[in-house]
């Protein structure tokens, strides 16, 4: 049996459990694009995105063919796990 490698991988996380540095990781080692989902949350100035915007560019990122994406969104999470081959769940330190 041969497995395929992933090619559209959620990392989700509460703050501070180091999410970015295993997504980065990841992408890397499989040559995936990544995407922060605070970067698409916060517009030049630290001005939040509209609820709408954001979540119709969460949508657009989780139909592409690849990608990693970390971050927590809970309220746009089900077009990432819908369309995800893999979830790595991560805790907070202890």
């Amino acid at each position: 049996m041969t497995l395929e490698a992933p090619r559209r991988i959620v990392v989700l996380g509460p703050p501070g459990s180091g999410k970015t540095t295993p997504a980065r990781r990841l992408g890397a080692r499989h040559g995936l694009p990544m995407f922060h989902l605070d970067h698409v949350y916060w517009r030049p100035g630290w001005v939040a995105a509209a609820p709408a915007a954001f979540a119709a560019e969460i949508a657009r990122l989780a139909a592409l063919p690849a990608w990693v994406i970390d971050g927590n969104a809970l309220g746009t999470i089900a077009s990432r796990l819908a369309a995800a081959d893999t979830l790595i769940p991560l805790d907070a330190p202890a």
